[in-house]
């Protein structure tokens, strides 16, 4: 998705690292099989174009599986090529797919090859409901590419820009998904489609545990893990996504106390990570660390956008649940719903453990609901800070914030733990153009700051009622404008530069 599409942020001043083509409309489809039509290919995202000419095919069609796993053939000619970047072995049959993972499940890991698909492929057809979720009926049980941290995939899958339909995964164990691991390979142009894949934990609709690169990808259909890492795209990332969009349903967690790690894009993103230009329209549902983007991020996750509905425990946000690494240029338009503690329009808890924590260059548009609970924030729910950094810097918020206690237009709680004397808490440079509705406690940028810092913050006083920080303002820290203050010079000068 487009991101220029959206209201205006700062330019970040970064250079697109991804040099991908961006995923384009889909070849034409060769071959369908001829039961039923595909109908999951209206939703498709981010391709504009849908599937067509889908009854006329026969049962003989090479792309469909017939439901045969078969044994390793380390030999295996594929469709063609030699594996060489030239000449990478060719993806054009349901058996190419299915031999595929067979080798990689006995140990072959492909590193240094390259494969590229030619045809789409069709694993089981009408997997999904109109309303995603899963059909009745028997399906073809899906076998991931890699299934562990000892058998995995290395190389390079081009799916050059051609879609994987009707993968059923419903099983109880993990590294789930098109692919289950994959270790220092790269996953690019591919789409998966009509598709429904549950595991415990590591459970993505691209790949599962992913320690590469995955690019120009997406998934539309539903992604469910009973345990935790569970992503639209990669359940768990240490390497790159960028250009990856998700749309359905996510579903994470059967243990409320538990964390999920939930994310529309990415489950749980390490700090070597980076999450770049990606979107997610999913509707989310989890326990603990679940955002529309990122669950838990301790990477860098950098111009995204979340426009899908989160609903869960704690620690939720509309980009990241928890982050302790950073996010930058990127917004949330969807509904943040949340039922314990921790839940902000961009991140649900931020926190300098050790290290720095920030955010920067975002705004929230969704409205941010906590019910009876603390800790609600248009843009963080908790920033903290012990024995490290956590700052909010440069954010707006205009979506309305719902709570019990500590709730702010900006941040619900603001705290510095005080570890160490350079321990920094800082909320600055942002402003609230909206209202909040506390129960007890609250401030139109702040609801309660406990030792941190909070500069050169603003908010609409016609809008909120509820002072700057829980309930009062504070000259030079958080103080109230009306509205027609809110836009124009004498707002940027005050916020150091033009947001």
């Amino acid at each position: 998705t487009d991101l220029s599409a959206a209201p205006t942020i700062p330019n970040s001043g970064i250079p697109n690292t991804n040099d991908e083509t961006e995923l384009t409309d889909p070849p034409p489809v060769v071959l369908i099989n001829e039961e039923a039509e595909l109908t999951e290919s209206t939703a498709l995202l981010p391709l504009d174009s849908v599937v067509t000419d889908i009854n006329t095919t026969t049962a003989s069609d090479p792309t469909i599986r017939n439901g045969v796993m078969p044994n390793k053939n380390p030999d295996y000619p594929f469709s063609g090529g030699n594996g060489s970047e030239e000449q990478p072995y060719l993806i054009s049959t349901a058996a190419d797919l299915a031999q595929l993972s067979a080798n990689v499940k006995a140990g072959t890991t492909y590193r240094g090859k390259y494969f590229r698909m030619t045809a789409h492929i069709i694993l089981n057809e009408n997997v999904l409901a109109s309303d995603g979720t899963l059909n009745g009926g028997t399906f073809y049980g899906w076998k991931p590419i890699g299934v562990s941290n000892n058998y995995y995939f290395s190389g390079n899958f081009d799916g050059d820009n051609h879609t994987i339909s009707g993968i059923y995964i419903n099983q109880g164990t993990s590294y789930q998904g098109l692919f289950g691991s994959v270790v220092n390979g790269t996953i690019k142009n591919i789409g998966v489609v009509d598709s429904y894949i549950k595991g415990s934990s590591y459970t993505g609709g691209i790949v599962g545990k992913c320690l590469g690169t995955v690019t120009n990808c997406f998934i539309s259909g539903s992604v469910n893990g009973t345990k935790d890492r569970i992503g639209g795209i990669a359940g768990y990332i240490s390497g790159t996504v960028a250009n990856c969009s998700s749309s359905g349903i996510i579903t994470g967690g059967s243990n409320d106390t538990s964390p999920t790690y939930g994310g529309g894009i990415v489950g749980s993103a390490a700090a070597s990570a980076t999450v770049t230009d990606c979107f997610n329209s999913s509707s989310i549902y989890g326990n603990n660390e679940v955002g529309g983007i990122v669950g838990k991020n301790k990477g860098t996750v950098t111009n995204c956008q979340n426009s899908g509905s989160i609903t869960a425990g704690g620690q939720i946000g509309g980009i990241v649940g928890f982050n302790s690494g950073t996010v930058q240029y990127c917004y949330n338009t969807g509904a943040i719903n949340h039922s314990k503690h921790a839940a902000g329009g961009i991140a649900g808890y931020n926190q300098g453990l050790n290290g720095t924590a920030l955010i920067q260059y975002c705004y929230n548009l969704g409205s941010v609901t906590g019910g009876k609970n603390e800790c609600i924030g248009g843009i963080v729910g908790c920033n903290q800070a012990s024995n490290g950094s956590a700052q909010v810097l440069y954010c707006y918020n205009t979506g309305i914030v719902y709570g019990g206690n500590h709730v702010g237009g900006l941040v619900g709680h603001n705290h510095n733990s005080k570890s160490k004397d350079t321990d920094i808490c800082l909320v600055q440079y942002c402003y609230n153009a909206s209202g909040i509705s506390p129960k007890t406690g609250g401030g139109g940028c702040v609801g309660y700051n406990q030792s941190g810092s909070v500069l050169n913050c603003f908010y609409d006083k016609q809008l909120c009622m509820s002072g700057g920080i829980r309930d009062g303002d504070h000259t030079g820290q958080a103080e109230g404008r009306l509205t027609a203050e809110m836009v124009g010079p004498s707002l940027s000068g005050s916020l150091g530069q033009d947001l």
